[in-house]
């Protein structure tokens, strides 16, 4: 009898969480919930033996049947707008007014490079207007009745003009002793920049 009257708050304890769990599982019967006849059983498990002075920790095992859901919370404030983002670089201007020009330089004279330096004077095609040469080059299989000359003399030099409105070719000659003359396309690739 002493040790049941001991362990008298024990009882009570078991019992008020006994009847808390009761009433939560009678209150969700009542609102309609956790009428599925596979709604899983709660368990209460406390210690056996508790010793005087001492806490009592009871677990609880199971499910409770879930609540209704709760009303739905206020949309939250506009936040404020980010900064502006900066601007990028323009970009350059493009290249337009594409155009090809041509000129053929006759009887072009190349020197031999026996004793002298064998190089022509620089001829130069140059472009239309304010356009600005962007490529070129040149030819010198223009005349047929030149083909010896064709073999003996070779491009030198082509390339854009110093201050690049044309574009520009010399001529070597590789005979030590002979000079020679030939027909010279040059080709001058112009544009607007």
């Amino acid at each position: 009898m002493r040790k049941l009257f001991r362990s008298g708050r024990l009882v009570a304890a078991i019992l008020a969480a006994t009847v808390a769990v009761v009433a939560v599982a009678g209150a969700a019967l009542a609102t309609g919930f956790a009428t599925d006849s596979r709604a899983k059983k709660v368990r209460i498990r406390c210690p056996r033996q508790v010793r005087t002075g001492r806490k009592v920790t009871c677990r609880l095992f199971g499910r409770l049947p879930r609540g209704p859901a709760g009303p739905r919370g206020q949309k939250g404030a506009k936040g404020n707008r980010g900064p502006a983002g900066k601007n990028g670089k323009d970009g350059k201007d493009g290249v337009s007014g594409y155009e090809v020009v041509s000129q053929t330089f006759k009887e072009v004279f190349v020197v031999n490079s026996g004793g002298q330096r064998g190089l022509s004077a620089v001829q130069t095609v140059q472009c239309p207007g304010k356009k600005r040469v962007i490529g070129g080059g040149s030819d010198l299989g223009t005349n047929d009745a030149q083909n010896g000359q064709q073999r003996q003399v070779t491009v030198s030099l082509s390339g854009p003009n110093g201050n690049g409105t044309g574009w520009s070719v010399q001529l070597f000659n590789n005979s030590i002793s002979n000079d020679t003359s030939i027909d010279l396309r040059i080709f001058a690739v112009c544009a607007d920049t």
